[in-house]
Protein backbone atom coordinates (compact mmCIF):
# COMPACT_ATOMS: atom_id res chain seq x y z
CA UNK A 1 0.00 0.00 0.00
CA UNK A 2 0.92 3.52 0.50
CA UNK A 3 3.41 4.85 2.31
CA UNK A 4 1.35 8.19 3.70
CA UNK A 5 -0.58 8.27 6.74
CA UNK A 6 1.36 5.40 8.76
CA UNK A 7 3.44 5.35 11.82
CA UNK A 8 6.59 4.58 11.56
CA UNK A 9 9.43 3.35 14.18
CA UNK A 10 13.27 3.61 13.05
CA UNK A 11 16.18 2.76 15.49
CA UNK A 12 19.29 4.34 15.30
CA UNK A 13 17.54 7.49 13.74
CA UNK A 14 20.01 10.11 14.84
CA UNK A 15 22.73 9.88 12.08
CA UNK A 16 23.61 8.06 8.99
CA UNK A 17 20.99 5.63 7.37
CA UNK A 18 18.52 6.03 10.32
CA UNK A 19 17.77 9.60 9.74
CA UNK A 20 17.98 9.30 6.19
CA UNK A 21 14.77 6.89 6.47
CA UNK A 22 12.96 9.16 8.74
CA UNK A 23 13.64 12.61 6.47
CA UNK A 24 12.77 10.32 3.43
CA UNK A 25 9.33 8.80 4.93
CA UNK A 26 8.37 11.82 7.31
CA UNK A 27 5.24 12.56 4.19
CA UNK A 28 2.07 12.72 6.28
CA UNK A 29 3.71 9.69 8.24
CA UNK A 30 3.53 9.40 12.49
CA UNK A 31 7.58 8.51 12.71
CA UNK A 32 9.14 7.28 16.36
CA UNK A 33 12.33 7.67 16.20
CA UNK A 34 14.62 6.29 18.56
CA UNK A 35 18.26 6.19 19.27
CA UNK A 36 20.72 7.26 22.57
CA UNK A 37 21.17 11.21 21.50
CA UNK A 38 18.19 13.19 22.60
CA UNK A 39 19.94 16.32 21.32
CA UNK A 40 20.34 15.01 18.12
CA UNK A 41 16.62 13.45 17.78
CA UNK A 42 15.65 16.75 18.93
CA UNK A 43 17.26 18.18 15.99
CA UNK A 44 15.81 15.92 13.17
CA UNK A 45 12.06 16.43 15.22
CA UNK A 46 12.66 19.93 15.10
CA UNK A 47 13.35 19.91 11.26
CA UNK A 48 10.97 17.25 10.25
CA UNK A 49 7.89 18.91 12.62
CA UNK A 50 5.96 20.32 9.33
CA UNK A 51 6.36 17.77 7.23
CA UNK A 52 5.34 14.59 9.49
CA UNK A 53 1.90 14.33 11.27
CA UNK A 54 3.75 13.75 14.53
CA UNK A 55 7.39 12.92 15.78
CA UNK A 56 7.61 11.48 18.48
CA UNK A 57 11.20 10.58 19.91
CA UNK A 58 12.73 8.08 22.77
CA UNK A 59 16.06 8.23 23.60
CA UNK A 60 17.40 4.86 24.41
CA UNK A 61 20.16 2.47 24.44
CA UNK A 62 19.34 -0.22 22.63
CA UNK A 63 22.81 -2.15 24.16
CA UNK A 64 21.26 -2.51 27.17
CA UNK A 65 19.08 -5.34 28.67
CA UNK A 66 15.10 -4.69 28.90
CA UNK A 67 15.37 -2.08 26.37
CA UNK A 68 13.04 -3.24 23.04
CA UNK A 69 10.19 -3.88 26.03
CA UNK A 70 10.92 -0.48 27.17
CA UNK A 71 10.56 0.88 24.05
CA UNK A 72 6.69 -1.49 22.97
CA UNK A 73 5.64 -0.23 26.23
CA UNK A 74 6.30 3.36 25.71
CA UNK A 75 4.66 3.50 22.30
CA UNK A 76 1.45 1.44 23.80
CA UNK A 77 1.41 4.54 26.43
CA UNK A 78 1.58 6.92 23.26
CA UNK A 79 -1.70 4.73 21.55
CA UNK A 80 0.35 4.27 18.58
CA UNK A 81 0.37 0.72 16.42
CA UNK A 82 3.28 0.57 14.16
CA UNK A 83 2.76 0.11 10.66
CA UNK A 84 6.61 -0.37 9.41
CA UNK A 85 9.60 -1.31 11.62
CA UNK A 86 12.98 -0.10 10.70
CA UNK A 87 15.77 -1.95 12.50
CA UNK A 88 18.56 -0.01 11.74
CA UNK A 89 20.29 0.67 15.05
CA UNK A 90 23.79 -0.79 14.46
CA UNK A 91 27.30 -0.91 16.18
CA UNK A 92 30.55 -2.35 15.19
CA UNK A 93 34.38 -2.41 16.25
CA UNK A 94 37.56 -2.62 13.94
CA UNK A 95 40.08 -4.46 15.60
CA UNK A 96 41.79 -7.54 16.72
CA UNK A 97 39.22 -9.44 18.64
CA UNK A 98 41.39 -10.14 21.33
CA UNK A 99 41.68 -6.38 22.39
CA UNK A 100 38.10 -5.93 22.45
CA UNK A 101 36.86 -5.43 25.38
CA UNK A 102 34.33 -8.22 27.03
CA UNK A 103 31.74 -5.72 27.87
CA UNK A 104 31.41 -3.75 24.47
CA UNK A 105 31.39 -7.36 22.81
CA UNK A 106 28.22 -8.23 24.76
CA UNK A 107 26.85 -4.59 24.06
CA UNK A 108 27.33 -4.95 20.33
CA UNK A 109 25.39 -7.95 20.16
CA UNK A 110 22.41 -7.35 22.55
CA UNK A 111 22.31 -4.25 20.11
CA UNK A 112 22.89 -6.01 17.06
CA UNK A 113 21.03 -9.12 17.62
CA UNK A 114 19.16 -9.09 20.39
CA UNK A 115 17.20 -5.84 20.46
CA UNK A 116 16.54 -6.51 16.80
CA UNK A 117 15.04 -9.72 17.78
CA UNK A 118 13.12 -8.39 20.48
CA UNK A 119 11.72 -5.21 18.68
CA UNK A 120 10.24 -7.55 15.55
CA UNK A 121 9.11 -10.28 17.99
CA UNK A 122 6.95 -7.60 20.29
CA UNK A 123 6.05 -5.38 17.08
CA UNK A 124 5.82 -8.37 14.63
CA UNK A 125 3.54 -10.06 16.94
CA UNK A 126 0.30 -7.05 17.01
CA UNK A 127 1.37 -6.22 13.17
CA UNK A 128 0.38 -10.51 12.89
CA UNK A 129 -2.62 -9.84 14.97
CA UNK A 130 -4.15 -7.10 12.35
CA UNK A 131 -2.77 -8.79 9.61
CA UNK A 132 -0.51 -6.07 7.89
CA UNK A 133 2.48 -4.47 8.30
CA UNK A 134 6.49 -4.31 7.34
CA UNK A 135 9.28 -4.90 8.95
CA UNK A 136 12.78 -4.11 7.50
CA UNK A 137 15.72 -5.29 9.34
CA UNK A 138 19.07 -3.30 8.06
CA UNK A 139 22.30 -5.63 8.02
CA UNK A 140 25.04 -5.38 5.87
CA UNK A 141 27.25 -7.53 2.89
CA UNK A 142 29.28 -8.19 6.03
CA UNK A 143 26.60 -10.65 7.05
CA UNK A 144 27.86 -12.83 3.85
CA UNK A 145 31.00 -12.53 4.23
CA UNK A 146 34.05 -14.51 6.95
CA UNK A 147 35.87 -11.06 8.38
CA UNK A 148 38.42 -10.83 10.54
CA UNK A 149 39.21 -7.39 12.58
CA UNK A 150 35.61 -7.31 12.03
CA UNK A 151 34.71 -10.78 13.62
CA UNK A 152 31.72 -9.51 16.16
CA UNK A 153 30.45 -6.98 13.93
CA UNK A 154 30.22 -9.50 10.77
CA UNK A 155 28.73 -12.53 12.68
CA UNK A 156 26.01 -10.66 14.11
CA UNK A 157 25.10 -8.87 10.43
CA UNK A 158 24.97 -12.58 9.36
CA UNK A 159 22.45 -13.50 12.31
CA UNK A 160 20.38 -10.64 10.97
CA UNK A 161 20.72 -12.36 7.41
CA UNK A 162 19.40 -15.50 9.23
CA UNK A 163 16.64 -14.56 11.25
CA UNK A 164 15.04 -12.29 8.60
CA UNK A 165 14.59 -14.85 6.06
CA UNK A 166 13.05 -17.52 9.00
CA UNK A 167 10.98 -14.41 10.04
CA UNK A 168 9.62 -13.46 6.94
CA UNK A 169 8.85 -17.45 6.34
CA UNK A 170 6.91 -17.58 9.63
CA UNK A 171 4.92 -14.28 9.20
CA UNK A 172 4.02 -14.51 5.41
CA UNK A 173 0.86 -16.27 5.51
CA UNK A 174 -0.47 -13.51 8.56
CA UNK A 175 0.49 -10.22 6.07
CA UNK A 176 3.74 -9.34 7.69
CA UNK A 177 6.40 -8.63 5.36
CA UNK A 178 10.06 -8.90 6.49
CA UNK A 179 12.45 -7.44 4.14
CA UNK A 180 16.84 -7.28 4.89
CA UNK A 181 19.01 -4.29 3.93
CA UNK A 182 22.43 -6.16 3.22
CA UNK A 183 24.02 -2.15 1.90
CA UNK A 184 27.77 -2.07 0.96
CA UNK A 185 30.19 0.45 2.60
CA UNK A 186 27.73 3.35 2.90
CA UNK A 187 29.57 6.80 4.44
CA UNK A 188 27.37 7.29 7.69
CA UNK A 189 29.56 7.38 11.30
CA UNK A 190 29.52 3.95 11.26
CA UNK A 191 33.15 4.16 9.95
CA UNK A 192 34.11 6.12 12.42
CA UNK A 193 32.43 4.56 15.81
CA UNK A 194 34.28 1.27 14.40
CA UNK A 195 37.50 2.93 14.80
CA UNK A 196 38.52 1.75 11.59
CA UNK A 197 41.44 3.51 10.04
CA UNK A 198 41.43 0.98 7.49
CA UNK A 199 41.35 3.70 4.29
CA UNK A 200 42.20 1.16 1.71
CA UNK A 201 38.63 -1.02 2.41
CA UNK A 202 36.57 2.14 1.19
CA UNK A 203 38.83 3.08 -1.97
CA UNK A 204 38.59 -0.73 -2.59
CA UNK A 205 35.32 -1.19 -2.08
CA UNK A 206 33.88 2.48 -2.90
CA UNK A 207 31.38 4.32 -0.78
CA UNK A 208 27.63 4.80 -1.42
CA UNK A 209 25.60 7.49 -0.38
CA UNK A 210 23.22 6.90 2.71
CA UNK A 211 20.38 8.73 0.37
CA UNK A 212 20.94 6.39 -2.52
CA UNK A 213 20.61 3.13 -0.48
CA UNK A 214 17.73 4.47 1.51
CA UNK A 215 15.85 5.28 -1.59
CA UNK A 216 17.01 1.70 -3.13
CA UNK A 217 15.70 0.26 0.19
CA UNK A 218 12.24 2.00 -0.25
CA UNK A 219 11.86 1.34 -4.08
CA UNK A 220 12.52 -2.14 -3.24
CA UNK A 221 10.83 -2.09 0.37
CA UNK A 222 9.27 -5.92 0.58
CA UNK A 223 11.41 -8.32 -1.26
CA UNK A 224 13.33 -10.51 0.86
CA UNK A 225 17.05 -9.79 0.73
CA UNK A 226 18.10 -6.01 -0.65
CA UNK A 227 21.67 -5.82 -1.48
CA UNK A 228 23.01 -2.44 -2.38
CA UNK A 229 26.67 -2.12 -3.72
CA UNK A 230 28.74 0.09 -4.97
CA UNK A 231 30.64 -1.10 -8.58
CA UNK A 232 33.96 -0.62 -9.18
CA UNK A 233 35.80 0.12 -12.68
CA UNK A 234 37.16 -3.47 -12.77
CA UNK A 235 35.31 -6.64 -13.90
CA UNK A 236 34.50 -9.55 -11.40
CA UNK A 237 34.57 -7.62 -8.35
CA UNK A 238 30.79 -8.50 -7.27
CA UNK A 239 31.72 -12.16 -7.83
CA UNK A 240 34.88 -12.48 -5.81
CA UNK A 241 32.77 -10.61 -2.69
CA UNK A 242 30.43 -12.83 -2.64
CA UNK A 243 31.89 -16.22 -3.21
CA UNK A 244 33.30 -15.87 0.27
CA UNK A 245 30.29 -17.52 1.55
CA UNK A 246 28.82 -19.19 -1.37
CA UNK A 247 26.63 -21.43 0.46
CA UNK A 248 24.46 -17.99 1.41
CA UNK A 249 24.10 -16.81 -1.90
CA UNK A 250 23.12 -20.17 -3.83
CA UNK A 251 20.38 -20.42 -1.63
CA UNK A 252 19.25 -17.24 -2.20
CA UNK A 253 19.74 -17.50 -5.75
CA UNK A 254 18.25 -20.71 -5.74
CA UNK A 255 14.99 -18.94 -4.40
CA UNK A 256 15.75 -15.90 -6.52
CA UNK A 257 15.85 -14.00 -2.92
CA UNK A 258 19.05 -11.46 -3.95
CA UNK A 259 18.50 -8.65 -5.90
CA UNK A 260 21.99 -7.01 -6.30
CA UNK A 261 21.93 -3.41 -7.83
CA UNK A 262 24.78 -1.69 -9.36
CA UNK A 263 25.87 1.83 -8.94
CA UNK A 264 27.81 3.67 -10.73
CA UNK A 265 31.60 4.82 -9.64
CA UNK A 266 30.83 8.34 -9.62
Amino acid sequence: GSMQGRTILITGASGGLGEEFARRLADDNTLILVARREDRLKKIQKSLARKARRVHILSLDLSQPGSAEKIFKQVRKLGLQVDFLINNAGYGYYGQFQKQDSREIEEQIRLNCASLASLSGLFGQSMAQRKSGLILNVASIQGFLVLPFYSVYAATKAFVVNFSLALRAELKSQGVVVSCLCPGYTSTEFAQVAHARDKRARSVLGEMKTEDVVRYALERAGASILISWISQPFDGFQLQVFSANPLCLDRAMASQTILIRIFPPF
